[in-house]
């Protein structure tokens, strides 16, 4: 299924995708770190979040690119949380 027709379980979801992630999906990466940053589905982890990010975009994940670039431009990640990831 696709989704259609079931209800919007973001803590599914990050379960899922953190599964993912343990199990070495690279795929999963980005959107898991994105749900991390935002504390959407599980407790907000935004360096465990960047981490991923990072490692995503380093591998030229545009997705991940983009997100950082957002993060950066609303001054929400910088120079200080790339140090630390």
């Amino acid at each position: 299924r696709d989704g259609e027709g079931t209800a919007k379980n973001e803590k599914e979801a990050a379960r899922l995708l953190g599964l993912a992630v343990e199990h070495g999906s690279k795929d999963a990466e980005t959107s898991f770190g994105i749900l991390l940053v935002e504390g959407r589905g599980l407790a907000a982890d935004p360096q465990r979040g960047y981490t991923l990010l990072n490692r995503a975009e380093k591998r030229n994940n545009t997705v991940a690119r983009t997100y950082l670039l957002e993060q950066a431009f609303a001054g929400k990640y910088g120079a200080q949380d790339e140090q630390q990831a």
